[in-house]
């Protein structure tokens, strides 16, 4: 029974420090904004919010409830998909670049977009959005 205890106890305790070791990644800068164009290339316009900081976003408890941006129309499902081009994410107070979309001679793009990102626990998240055209989108 002794013999089986040691090496019952070691294996216990290597379970216990990859569990505690193991934390769940958190989400860049980058990761953060291709979530938000994969909701709006979705038109998954109800899990949008979940992408903007939960604290600092001026218009949280809108945008997790009512929304108070009618993000179909400005970004019309039509159109997508839409992306980013020339993102720089070298300072997150300061993200910007440009939006097209699909069908650019239709939609009124590229146009600049920028968004001031803020850590919310490891996650960052987009604390403000200025979308040309829409401005300010979400403050």
């Amino acid at each position: 029974m002794r013999k089986l205890a040691l090496p019952t106890l070691l294996l216990l305790g290597l379970l216990v420090l990859a569990f505690v070791g193991c934390k769940p990644a958190s989400v860049s800068v980058e990761d953060r904004i291709a979530l938000f164009l994969s909701d709006i290339n979705n038109a998954n316009w109800s899990s949008i919010y979940l992408n903007f900081h939960p604290t600092l976003t001026a218009d949280y408890n809108a945008l997790s409830g009512t929304t108070v941006v009618d993000w179909g129309a400005v970004f019309e499902p039509a159109y997508a998909p839409y992306s980013i081009l020339g993102l720089n994410t070298s300072d997150p107070r300061n993200v910007a670049g440009s939006m097209t979309s699909s069908n650019d001679s239709v939609w009124p793009g590229p146009q600049p977009v920028a968004f001031r990102m803020a850590q919310y626990g490891e996650d960052w998240m987009i604390e403000e959005m200025d979308f040309d055209g829409f401005l300010p989108l979400i403050d």
